[in-house]
């Protein structure tokens, strides 16, 4: 999967909905900054014990997640005609 990294921070931005960043990393047992690091991909590797904290504290399982990142990786690649993913990884509309 090209820029997976990438993609995983769009997801877990867009999962957390109307909470903060904080409010995550305190669900999440984790420190505001991994949050951070995780949805601006300046971390190269996701732990899976991370995503899973994460994920729980979203309310959002294992599927729901790998088939937003699925979807996620279809728009960046043009398969699918309109999205607001696209226009994170482009700049521009789709």
């Amino acid at each position: 999967m090209k820029n997976c990294t990438c993609l995983i921070g769009v997801v877990l931005r867009d999962i957390r909905l109307n909470r903060t960043q904080m409010e995550v990393a305190e669900l999440a047992g984790m420190n505001v900054k991994s949050i951070s690091s995780f949805e601006n991909a300046r971390r190269k590797n996701v732990k899976i014990m991370h995503l899973a904290r994460i994920l729980s504290a979203c309310g959002v399982t294992f599927s729901e997640f790998f088939a937003r990142l699925g979807s996620a990786e279809s728009i960046l690649h043009g398969t699918v005609p309109h999205s607001r993913y696209r226009t994170m990884f482009t700049g521009r509309e789709a």
